[in-house]
């Protein structure tokens, strides 16, 4: 009995144990937050493309989702919107950091707008977007 345990306790451990060569699923990068923040709407498996964002290029760019039909096959360019493109929270790992990369996404918008952009260069825009699952496809 003590020796099927003891195989029981191994075998549960492999099964758990870290993989050092996961991508980290959480960047420790830190959430656009807005004051008396509520659920607009929700999305299930919705087809998205990630873009990319770079409002200032001595920081790091920040990756993007727009779910507009007209973004899912135009390269790098998006079209500016609240309700299509979205700031992803958590941001989005290094896995999901390739422009043009086209994913199903599941998640919460919420009241948090014109969350992207740059006051020198042009308007904010975009809507937070509180990410459950991404995966490709």
């Amino acid at each position: 009995m003590k020796y099927l345990f003891f195989a029981l306790l191994t075998a549960a451990s492999a099964f758990t144990s870290c993989n050092d060569s996961a991508p980290d699923p959480t960047p420790n990068e830190p959430c656009v937050t807005c004051e008396n923040e509520t659920i607009v709407d929700s999305l299930f498996e919705y087809e998205a493309v990630v873009k990319k964002h770079m409002h200032d290029p001595t920081s790091t760019p920040k990756y993007i989702l727009s779910i507009s039909q007209k973004d899912l096959t135009s390269g790098e360019s998006y079209t500016i919107a609240n309700d299509s493109l979205f700031l992803p929270c958590p941001a989005l790992s290094q896995e999901y950091q390739e422009i043009g990369l086209r994913v199903k996404i599941t998640g919460y918008t919420k009241s948090c707008t014109n969350v992207i952009g740059d006051a020198e260069t042009r308007p904010f825009y975009g809507r937070k977007l509180e990410l459950i699952e991404i995966k490709k496809y």
